[in-house]
């Protein structure tokens, strides 16, 4: 502490109007000489002028100031603080002290009562600054004090052996503060504060609120569970969850609704993405989802610009598909074939765009998938190309004429964007040719029947054998060194 305010002296009554005068002593504290500056207010908005505003102080000395203001008409509470000029270029406030003057024949002002409460009893105790007007500076659980309008009250809590300090509740600033020491709300009124301590080991809780907007349209499910137990959350539903935690919501839509996004403190401040994370709970978390109802468009806006079929045969080394226009005749049953979707985003934002597609085949059967982009997404006036399926391809297994129909997604399955319904293949024709499925069924046999050969020939002739195979009708020839039947099998 670098100043000291000893005192303010002031006469014990006025009338309105009158010009009062009042002595604020202030003691230099540090080891060198500074300067030191009086300020002070009357009724917290009155300002005191005083002569000299500043005077440098040696180290140790103490000097009084003069101020004067006028007399309001009512009691006036005269608040003065010491500051000093530090290093850094700036007035620093160091103490303060509150006097009452009264009018002739006044009252004093009626004094506001703060309340103490400790949880849990005997863990710990509370000091203020200042001390009540009872000179109470040392508060247990129920302690109660006075202290004069507007007087700001700095609470201190001390943990007793085993604990530790936790956090305050009830009318302290902010409603809940974990800063230790906190202020409690200026005494306009009666005020009480709350010290919560808890024990050494004790995992600290932290409180979680969800809500529901609009109110029945839907419910979220946390993992992990709360401390209680409770897994499904409805609209201002709490529960606690221990301090740190990483909390995941789903937002689960009651019938004819869909969820549309999380806000308050999500992750991000807001999210689209269902399931979502809590900020980490180091203190109180609300939560909210948001639903809509089903059918419910948004007004986005995107276009098919190009349709395309990729289709190939299967061989040893996979699948070569070539990308050519539907309708596609030609086509050859057991050939294979992948969808090809250009689309653009006419939104004035970036946009999730998603496929939906169903293939209908010469049966009646169909092929119903639907498949969104990735993030990140598809900017404003930008192109996205889908093609699905996205790892695997689709048997042609049917003879006849098969039909496509594509709708571009925005978002969710809701918003559709475009469509298009075109015929995909006219006239899959029947393969009757010798192909690859064939000889890939002959393969195991003819290996054995090839291994059992060389077998033979080594034993008749050390020296080694020369196999040919020679194209035919699953017929395997052979030219043995050193001579011997020409054909195995």
């Amino acid at each position: 502490m670098y100043t000291d305010l000893i005192k303010i002296e002031h006469p014990p009554e006025a009338v309105a109007g009158q010009l009062v005068t009042i002595q604020v002593y202030i003691k230099n504290q540090y080891s060198e000489s500074i300067y030191i500056s009086p300020l002070s207010t009357v009724n917290g908005t009155i300002p005191v002028t005083f002569s000299p505003e500043y005077a440098i102080h040696p180290a140790g000395v103490e000097y009084y100031y003069i101020g004067t203001f006028v007399m309001p008409n009512g009691n006036a509470v005269i608040t003065a603080w010491s500051r000093y000029w530090g290093t850094d270029g700036a007035w620093h406030i160091e103490d303060h002290q509150t006097r009452t003057t009264l009018l002739t024949g006044g009252v004093l002002p009626e004094l506001e009562t703060l309340e103490v409460d400790i949880t849990p009893g005997g863990s710990g105790y509370v000091t203020t600054d200042p001390a009540s007007e009872e000179g109470r500076s040392t508060w247990y659980a129920g302690s109660v004090g006075n202290f004069l309008p507007d007087t700001t009250v700095q609470v201190t809590a001390h943990p007793s052996s085993g604990y530790v300090f936790d956090h305050w509740s009830d009318e302290i600033e902010g409603g809940v503060s974990y800063d230790n020491p906190a202020m409690v709300k200026p005494m306009t009124e009666r005020r009480s504060v709350k010290a919560h301590f808890r024990e050494i080991d004790e995992v600290p809780v932290e409180a979680l609120e969800v809500d529901i907007t609009p109110v029945g349209t839907g419910y979220v499910t946390t993992d992990p569970a709360s401390e209680e137990g409770k897994t499904i959350w409805n609209n201002n539903d709490t529960g606690t969850f221990p301090r740190g935690t990483i909390v995941q919501v789903t937002a689960v839509p009651n019938a004819g609704y869909v969820f549309d996004h999380w806000s308050d403190e999500i992750v991000g401040g807001t999210s689209e993405n269902n399931p979502e994370y809590v900020e980490e709970m180091t203190e109180f978390r609300a939560v909210k989802a948001h639903f809509r109802e089903t059918g419910v468009v948004e007004d986005y806006s995107g276009t098919i610009e190009s349709l395309s079929v990729l289709v190939g045969a299967g061989s040893l080394m996979g699948t070569s598909l070539t990308e050519v226009t539907p309708p596609v005749t030609g086509v050859k049953q057991g050939q294979e074939f992948k969808i090809k979707m250009v689309a653009k985003n006419t939104y004035s934002e970036s946009l999730k765009m998603g496929i939906h597609y169903i293939i209908t085949k010469p049966d009646g059967s169909t092929i119903d998938r639907t498949e969104f982009e990735a993030w990140p997404y598809t900017g404003s006036d930008q192109l996205h190309e889908f093609i699905e399926p996205g790892i695997a391809v689709i048997g042609i297994d049917q003879v006849g004429d098969w039909s496509l129909v594509v709708e571009l997604l925005a978002e969710d399955s809701v918003n559709v964007l475009d469509t298009r319904s075109i015929a995909l293949f006219t006239e899959v024709i029947e393969d009757t040719s010798f192909g690859l499925g064939d000889i890939g069924g002959m393969i195991p046999m003819l290996i054995m029947v090839m291994m059992m050969s060389m077998m033979m020939q080594v034993m008749q002739d050390p020296m080694g054998i020369t196999i040919q195979v020679a194209e035919g009708a699953g017929k395997v020839y052979g030219a043995v060194k050193g001579g011997g039947k020409g054909l195995f099998g």
